[in-house]
């Protein structure tokens, strides 16, 4: 194991999904090398913070009302009784409202952007821009850009894969002088038109959507809607 290898195994590391002779390689070279062992040390306290900031998301009464009018109008299918089999467990085991959701409506790029930033527990890669650059360059399928320069108060510590509307995206997590919001970019639709930035809120966070011909990004955060757009590069905003 050596310093270029072993952020592909953070997650593995942490998770103990490692086999003993891959834990035991990583751990005698955590023994003797210092930057790693800030690697490491940085994603514990990283998944930390996450797990205490995570909210509880209580799914809304209408959201019996919504699955039962999906199954209702299943009416004539022969798949009904597995319809009100999965409903039911669905409710039971007290899904978030935006998992049902999903399944309920195909939600937009804004509703999948948000649900992305609510996933932190997903992150693939946390640590600074160099970091996420170079893990972004390995496994991301396209030709990304780093959506936001870092500044003094705004700093990129994380990034990870998703899809959205069946296309391939990168969520790009930042810290805005202790206050979180993410990036979600991905290829624009077919019938896409560069504009000024679209912004509005959804499920008490505020997101603004640009781009232009070649990549579209949406950015969350639970902030008001004049200090997200204070975030929004000049050439987007309104």
């Amino acid at each position: 194991m050596d310093c270029e290898h072993l952020p592909k195994y953070v997650d593995f590391f942490l998770d103990g999904e490692l086999a003993d002779v891959e834990h035991a390689a990583i751990e005698a070279h955590l023994q003797q090398c210092e930057s790693c062992r800030e690697v490491i040390s940085r994603e514990s306290r990283f998944r930390a913070a996450l797990r205490q900031s995570l909210r509880t998301v209580v799914a809304p009464g209408s959201l019996r009302d919504q699955i039962e009018a999906k199954i209702d109008s299943a009416g004539k299918s022969r798949y009904l009784p597995t319809l009100a089999y999965a409903a039911g467990i669905a409710l039971i085991a007290g899904l978030g409202y935006a998992v049902v959701a999903n399944i309920i409506a195909n939600p937009g790029f804004e509703e999948q952007a948000i649900a992305f930033h609510q996933q932190n527990e997903k992150t693939e890669i946390v640590g600074n821009r160099s970091e996420v650059d170079s893990f972004l360059k390995i496994r991301a399928p396209f030709s990304y850009q780093v959506p936001l320069e870092d500044t003094g108060d705004i700093k990129l510590v994380g990034a990870r894969l998703a899809t959205v509307g069946g296309n391939p995206a990168v969520v790009f997590l930042y810290d805005g002088g202790g206050r979180r919001f993410s990036v979600t970019q991905y290829k624009p639709p077919s019938d896409w038109q560069p504009g000024p930035a679209r912004i509005g809120r959804q499920e008490g966070y505020t997101y603004a959507t640009y781009g232009d011909g070649a990549l579209v990004q949406t950015l969350v955060g639970d902030m008001p809607e004049a200090e997200l757009t204070k975030i929004v590069p000049a050439a987007w905003q309104k």
